[in-house]
This record gives C-alpha cells, sequence and structure tokens, in this order.
C-alpha cells in the first residue's frame, strides 16, 4: 500500500494510528481479496454461478446470519434487481453489446 493511501486511510478514520482497520468489521485489502482468490480455483463452486462469497465462503443469507454485517442481503441476489441494474449500467455507459440481450448474462 503507498503511503498517500495509508496516510489518507488514518486521516478518514478507516485505520487507526498503526495501520490496522479502526472499526473490527473493516478488512483489510488483502482479507477484502481473499474471498475472490478462494473462489476462483474452488473446486466446491464448479458449475455454480452466481453466488455471492464472503471469508472463503458461500455467503449466507444476511437475514439468516446470526452476527450482524455478515451475508448477502436479499435485494443483492434479487434477479429482477439484477437485471434492471445492468440495463441501467449499459444506459449510463452509453454502450451496446452486439447479438445480446439487454439483460445480465446467464
Amino acid at each position: 500500500m503507498e503511503q498517500d493511501d495509508l496516510r489518507e486511510m488514518i486521516g478518514e478514520g478507516w485505520l487507526g494510528a498503526q495501520g490496522a482497520p479502526a472499526d473490527p468489521t473493516f478488512k483489510t485489502p488483502a482479507h477484502g481479496a481473499a474471498a475472490q482468490v478462494w473462489a476462483a480455483p474452488s473446486p466446491r463452486l464448479d458449475g455454480l454461478g452466481g453466488l455471492h462469497c464472503e471469508d472463503c465462503d458461500v455467503a449466507v443469507r444476511a437475514e439468516a446470519a446470526a452476527e450482524p454485517f455478515v451475508g448477502v442481503k436479499a435485494y443483492a441476489a434479487d434477479p429482477g434487481e439484477a437485471g434492471r441494474l445492468w440495463a441501467l449500467s449499459v444506459d449510463l455507459a452509453g454502450i451496446g453489446i452486439p447479438g445480446r440481450s439487454a439483460g445480465p448474462a446467464s
């Protein structure tokens, strides 16, 4: 991490003076990236798509989690919301993808 980035994060209160997360629910960049690094080669995810991963596992629904700030909210896994976000993103970006519908990849 660059020193300017570290100073900014400390200044904003995201990190303490020693560079550790100021809030125990915050993750370091390495911890934040760990789920993606785990998921990329994971044989547990073969043939699966559209999953949310967290803490090197498939995320539980937040509504069923025993702790706060854990899991994925129902609205984040809603196919209708995904379609609306895809259409908005395409519209805002001003792009179209030839041969593709206006919906998310399935």
